[in-house]
């Protein structure tokens, strides 16, 4: 809904901004708005996963070879001084990536948007109005991301310094496809009401994005940040 944004969407949003900045930054009160602002989002008020239109997108299993799987450190680059987690040894799998060099693996996988599910539900055609075009979730799509890649690419230069990277964001742009950010490294500021969330840091500030982020060095030079992929609808 913040991510493509009409006339009536970002007087929506300049609302909620106005609400949290009143807050003035009381923990209980932002809590609270951001269980507001989520209801208002996904449930319209209504409780239940029953009301919750995720239900009705159903995501297939994918078999990944295991020639296309590593293992790697996970690195911490901080925006701040006083950060220790660096010393944190953390291990992870991850997918081979284009950036590690080769060819990246392409995964096929099923997005079902369940359009005849909800009449079961009374309210439900009424609250979920209709199942969006391709076109249109491309559309929101790629706002969102591009966005996020490159505020990414600008805060955190050292991690985007792959030439390839303007070859990779000019083909996510052509036909049906579209960057998407995925896996457990992909931020909270990622999230789809990134313009409106809020979080403390370590050092107990109000922030709206994070001060660090997560990489891996396959080759001990280069940093590759995580999370980034290339989704073609067909």
């Amino acid at each position: 809904r913040v991510a493509w944004m009409g006339q009536k969407e970002s007087k929506w949003v300049e609302g909620w901004k106005g609400k949290i900045e009143k807050a003035d930054q009381n923990a209980r009160r932002v809590a609270a708005l951001a269980q507001e602002l989520e209801q208002e989002v996904f449930r319209k008020g209504e409780r239940g996963l029953e009301h919750d239109p995720f239900r009705f997108l159903k995501v297939s299993d994918v078999e990944v070879p295991a020639e296309m799987v590593r293992l790697d450190r996970v690195m911490l680059l901080a925006k701040s001084e006083t950060d220790q987690s660096s010393k944190i040894q953390m291990h992870f799998e991850r997918v081979v990536a284009a950036a590690d060099g080769g060819n990246a693996p392409g995964l096929e996988f099923d997005l079902v948007l369940e359009k005849e599910e909800k009449k079961w539900h009374a309210g439900m055609p009424g609250y979920l109005g209709a199942v969006p075009s391709r076109e249109t979730l491309l559309q929101s799509a790629r706002y969102h991301y591009e966005t996020r890649v490159y505020q990414e690419s600008n805060r955190f230069a050292e991690l985007y310094r792959d030439e390839r990277w303007r070859e990779w964001r000019s083909a996510a742009k052509d036909g049906a496809k579209c960057l998407i950010r995925i896996g457990r490294f992909s931020h909270f500021e990622s999230l789809s009401t990134e313009l409106l969330r809020q979080t403390l840091d370590r050092r107990q500030r109000w922030i709206t994005e994070g001060t660090s982020r997560t990489y891996c060095t396959p080759d001990g030079t280069k940093k590759l940040p995580f999370g980034w992929a290339i989704l073609q609808i067909s």
